[in-house]
């Protein structure tokens, strides 16, 4: 295996969502026991450097371990189109990843394309914006929907979720991201609108239990529901928002959660509404749930096992294949086939 001098862009690695601490170790784990690591680091060569678009996390454990990797070229125009690439890559992989990190690369992925990032559109060359959006008709709310797999209304609040969080001061901005700092829609915009000093005077009161909405009162903030009222109170009785009045029902967030039509609106104290019969899954929810609960579990075991039984034979080998074998399977569930 070649090894190469690769950097990993500050700039490229904070589009990403961080590992924990817990996820982290156990990477290095699963690499440590490998031996190697598995999948290629994929790098683009700009500016006289190697810079690392896939694998940042795997290659800073393989420098720290001395753990053999290998490397693959990728070629882009620009920045750009390199960072729209990341972000496209990550959403691949949102099954792999909590809710709220999957919101944020949604997010990303719909303003840079909203903005026209991706490319160089003087000379026609943005290719890697074609191959994302080609798949897909519409605008670019309905483009990144079908490429996510959830509703174009998530798309967009996502894209205004992450306005908000990146006006936030870095440390404000970790906490929000490592779920630290739960905050709705109606707070995180109403946290950005605060200079550094006032957001960080709000993360520090809710880290010693005062509510977030509280906090945000005690720092001058103002949370506004829709035409400048005040968030709306949910209603005991109906679980409904009182703006709505009962005219407007609960949409799906496609991460769990839910908002009201109407205000556009988190209510995570209101109630959901009860639904007569079985809900419908997709397959897609089905395989992502799948993938998440079993398969890396699957991966961990069988290596786990192999090195029980004192290191990887055939039957390790058949074992591994006939795994990959069942994730290209569902891979292809996932994406409709029978």
């Amino acid at each position: 295996m070649v090894e190469m001098e690769l950097v990993i862009s500050s700039k490229f690695k904070q589009l990403l969502p961080g590992l924990s601490e817990e996820e982290a170790k156990q990477l290095e784990e699963n690499i440590v026991n490998d031996g190697r690591v598995r999948d290629p680091i994929l790098y683009w060569h700009h500016g006289g450097k190697n810079l690392v678009v896939d694998g940042m996390n795997r290659y800073g454990i393989a420098k720290r371990t001395g753990m053999p990797y290998r490397t693959e070229p990728k070629e882009f125009a620009n920045v750009d189109e390199a960072e729209l690439w990341i972000l496209n890559n990550a959403l691949g992989r949102r099954n792999l990843m909590k809710p709220h990190e999957v919101r944020k690369v949604r997010g990303e992925l719909y303003n840079r394309l909203k903005n026209g990032h991706g490319g160089d559109r003087k000379s026609g060359d943005s290719k890697n914006q074609t191959d994302i959006v080609s798949r897909t008709s519409g605008g670019v709310a309905t483009k990144v929907a079908e490429l996510a797999g959830v509703a174009e209304r998530t798309v967009e609040r996502d894209g205004k979720y992450v306005e908000s969080l990146n006006k936030l001061s870095s440390p404000v901005k970790k906490a929000v991201e490592e779920d630290r700092l739960k905050v709705t829609d109606a707070q995180i915009h109403a946290l950005a609108k605060l200079d550094a000093t006032a957001q960080q005077a709000v993360a520090r009161d809710v880290r010693t239990g005062t509510k977030v909405e509280a906090a945000l009162t005690n720092a001058g903030a103002t949370i506004k529901g829709p035409k400048g009222t005040t968030k709306p109170k949910a209603d005991e009785k109906t679980g409904e928002c009182e703006v709505s009045k009962g005219k407007h029902e609960w949409v799906s967030d496609g991460s769990g959660g839910r908002y009201c039509e109407h205000c556009k609106e988190d209510h995570p104290e209101n109630e959901k509404p009860k639904k007569s019969g079985k809900e419908v899954v997709s397959a897609a929810k089905l395989v992502d749930e799948m993938t998440r609960q079993h398969v890396g579990k699957l991966v961990r075991g069988i290596d786990a096992i192999a090195k029980a039984n004192g290191g990887k034979g055939a039957i390790h080998k058949e074992a591994d294949a006939a795994l990959n074998t069942l994730i290209g399977c569902l891979k292809k569930m996932r994406a409709g086939e029978k």
